[in-house]
């Protein structure tokens, strides 16, 4: 289980983002994009289509979202995510959305959910 105090901590440390007030509850901005938000206690999250699948393997209740702007994503209950994982699933949402002037280089291929502004594992 995780928290919205844990989101917000996790989402400070990557570069460029903010936490803003939306409908239904927080959402979670790189360079003014969203690119997750917390609705109905579930943490949705915009993430790049070819990882919909793996993620959706990693975590079994987690459910493919389509958004109003044809975007897809993932949707995941706070209550069945840890730390660790809301903290990659957030590394990759936020690679996927924020622009390269914001990680001008590519996430290394041994660990594609974390910017490297965060460091290695």
């Amino acid at each position: 289980m995780t928290t919205l105090r844990h989101l917000t901590t996790a989402v400070a440390r990557l570069p460029g983002t903010a936490k803003v007030q939306g409908e239904g509850g927080p959402h979670f901005t790189v360079a003014g994009e969203v690119f997750a938000d917390l609705s109905d206690a579930s943490l949705r999250l915009r993430m790049d289509p070819t990882e919909i699948l793996g993620r959706l393997a990693d975590l079994p209740s987690a459910v493919r979202v389509t958004y109003d702007d044809g975007a897809v994503g993932v949707a995941v209950p706070l209550d069945d995510v840890n730390g660790m994982q809301a903290n990659a699933l957030l590394g990759a949402a936020w690679y996927y959305i924020a622009p390269a002037s914001v990680h001008p280089t590519p996430a290394p291929a041994s660990c594609p959910d974390l910017p490297l502004s965060i460091g290695r594992p």
